[in-house]
C-alpha cells in the first residue's frame, strides 16, 4: 500500500473537513487522487485517530449507490473507487468503522470521472429484459479496424456504458486479443499484443501486476496468439505459432511466471502436416486437469488432448472419430466443455454463410454426436461472421454470444428457450468501425449494490 502521505500529494482540490462519530472517532484528511491510466475510477484516501475499516459509498445522479471497501483495520486508508461511467459527478462518501462498532462517515465529496479514448464508444443497447438476464459486467477486448488505436480492454455495465478500461500504449492494434477476468480479481490481456510489447495482468487500478515475454512480429514463431489463461497452479497456458518450410502450424505453450516453459504440444509433432500456408490455425484451447480442448479452425476439428502422455484421445468435426446427423461446424472459435462431455462452440459456418452457436454431446465409447441446443432458433435472429467469436453458459443457464466480426458487432444473451434476455450492439459505419473477438459476463470484485 502506498504511504497516505505519498498518496495525498496527487488529490485535487482541497482536504475534506474533519468528521467526528459518536464515541470520539475523528476521520480526517480526507482526498480525491484520480488515476491516469484509467479515468473511469479513482482512490479515495483519509485518516482515522483509531484502527477502523475502510468503505466508500458512491453514487452518480444516474447509478445505483455502491460500496466497496476493505475490512482491515488500519488508521491510514485508500479506496479504489471504480466502475464509474465516463463524465459523470459522483458523491464519495467514506466510512469507518472499529472493532467495537463506533463509526464515522464523512462529509461527501464529489469527483467528476474522465472522458473515454475516442477509440471506445458506448454501444446501443437493444434488448435488456432484467427478469431474464444475468445481472453484472461484461469484459471484452475493444477493437478499431484499421485506425492503429491501441489494444484495449472494456467492462460495460447492463446498460452499455463503459466503466472500466486498461490500453497498452502501442497503436498497432492487432484484433482477437484475449482479455479475461482471473480468479484473483485481476484482468489479464494476454494473446495477440502487439509486437514489442508483453502480455499483462492488470489490477482493477490499471497498476501492472505481471508482464509475459516481448512479443516478436505477428508472422514469427512464438507469437502469443487467440488464447492466454492462468492455471490453478499460477502457470500461464497460450497458443503460439510455428512455422516449418512456409508452413504455419501451431504450438500449445505453458510457462511459468518467471516466463519459462514447462510443458508444449507441437502440431507438427502429432497430427499429419498439411504443407499448406496457414494449415492449423489453432484459435482456443482450454485445460480441465489431464484434458486439453483445442480448437483447429482451419482443420474443422476439435481436439481432446492427454496433458500427461500428449496423446490425441479424440477428434470431432468432418472426417474425426464421430459422426453426427446433421450439419458439422465450419472454422469454429471458443469450444467450451460443459462437463459430461458436452461442449459449446461458436460455429462460424464460413461455407454455409450463416453462424451460430451448438451445443454438442458426445458419445464417445458409441463414437456419436448430437447437436442438443442451437440458436439461432429463428431466422430472423441469423447473422454470419467468418471469423472471431465466443460463446459463454452463464451460472443462470443463459448464453452469452459475442459476434464482433466488421459485419455484426454484437453481443447477444439467450435464455435456453431462445429468448433474448439482453442485446448490445457496437459502431459498424463511418469512422468509428468497432469489434471485439470475446466476451465474459463478470461481477466487478469487491463492489456491492447499497441501493437501487
Amino acid at each position: 500500500m502506498w504511504s497516505l502521505a505519498l498518496a495525498l500529494t496527487g488529490c485535487t482540490g482541497a482536504l475534506g473537513p474533519v468528521d467526528t462519530g459518536s464515541g470520539g472517532l475523528v476521520l480526517s484528511s480526507l482526498g480525491v487522487i484520480p488515476i491516469d491510466e484509467n479515468p473511469l475510477a479513482c482512490w479515495l484516501v483519509w485518516r482515522t485517530n483509531e484502527p477502523t475499516d475502510s468503505h466508500v459509498e458512491f453514487q452518480s445522479r444516474t447509478t445505483p449507490r455502491l460500496r466497496t471497501g476493505s475490512a482491515e483495520l488500519a488508521t491510514e486508508h485508500q479506496v479504489l473507487v471504480y466502475g464509474l461511467r465516463p463524465d459523470a459527478d459522483y458523491e464519495l462518501q467514506a466510512i469507518s468503522e472499529t472493532s467495537d462498532g463506533d463509526r464515522v462517515t464523512a462529509t461527501p465529496t464529489v469527483f467528476t470521472s474522465g472522458s473515454l479514448p475516442d477509440h471506445v464508444p458506448v454501444p446501443e443497447v437493444l434488448v435488456h429484459d432484467p427478469e431474464l438476464a444475468r445481472a453484472g459486467y461484461t469484459l471484452f477486448d475493444n477493437y478499431r479496424y484499421s485506425v492503429g488505436a491501441p489494444n484495449t480492454a472494456v467492462i460495460v455495465d447492463m446498460e452499455g456504458f463503459p466503466v472500466w478500461l486498461h490500453q497498452f500504449e502501442s497503436g498497432d492494434d492487432l484484433g482477437a486479443m484475449d482479455v479475461r477476468l482471473t480468479r484473483d480479481g485481476t484482468v489479464l490481456m494476454g494473446a495477440s499484443v502487439p509486437s514489442g510489447e508483453r502480455p499483462r495482468e492488470v489490477d482493477l487500478a490499471g497498476r501492472i501486476l505481471w508482464e509475459g515475454p516481448e512479443q516478436p512480429g505477428f508472422e514469427s514463431d512464438d507469437f502469443m496468439h487467440h488464447t492466454t489463461e492462468i492455471l490453478d497452479d499460477d502457470s500461464v497456458i497460450t497458443l503460439v505459432k510455428r512455422f516449418v518450410d512456409g508452413t504455419r502450424g501451431d504450438r500449445i505453450v505453458i510457462y511459468d511466471r518467471a516466463g519459462q516453459e514447462t510443458w508444449s504440444w507441437d502440431t507438427f509433432d502429432h497430427l499429419e502436416v498439411q504443407w499448406v500456408d496457414d494449415w492449423t490455425h489453432a484459435n482456443s484451447v482450454t485445460v480441465d486437469g489431464d484434458e486439453i480442448t483445442l480448437s483447429l479452425r482451419n482443420l474443422d476439428q476439435v481436439l481432446r488432448l492427454s496433458r500427461s502422455t500428449k496423446a490425441v484421445q479424440w477428434r470431432l468435426g468432418p472426417g474425426g472419430d464421430f459422426t453426427l446427423d446433421g450439419d458439422w461446424f465450419e472454422s469454429q472459435h471458443a469450444p467450451k466443455p460443459l462437463g459430461d462431455d458436452r461442449l459449446l462452440i461458436y460455429d462460424n459456418g464460413t461455407e454455409r454463410r450463416t453462424t451460430r452457436v451448438i451445443e454438442m454431446a458426445l458419445d464417445t465409447h458409441a463414437g456419436t454426436a448430437e447437436i442438443v441446443w442451437e440458436w439461432p432458433m429463428q431466422k430472423e435472429h441469423g447473422w454470419f461472421t467468418g471469423y472471431w467469436g465466443d460463446a459463454d453458459r452463464l451460472d443462470n443457464g443463459n448464453t452469452l454470444i459475442a459476434a464482433g466480426a466488421s459485419q455484426v458487432n454484437r453481443m447477444t444473451e439467450v435464455t435456453a428457450d431462445g429468448q433474448i434476455a439482453w442485446q448490445a450492439q457496437w459502431p459498424t459505419a463511418g469512422q468509428l468501425v468497432v469489434g471485439f473477438y470475446r466476451a465474459q459476463r463478470i461481477d466487478l470484485p469487491g463492489l456491492e449494490v447499497v441501493s437501487p
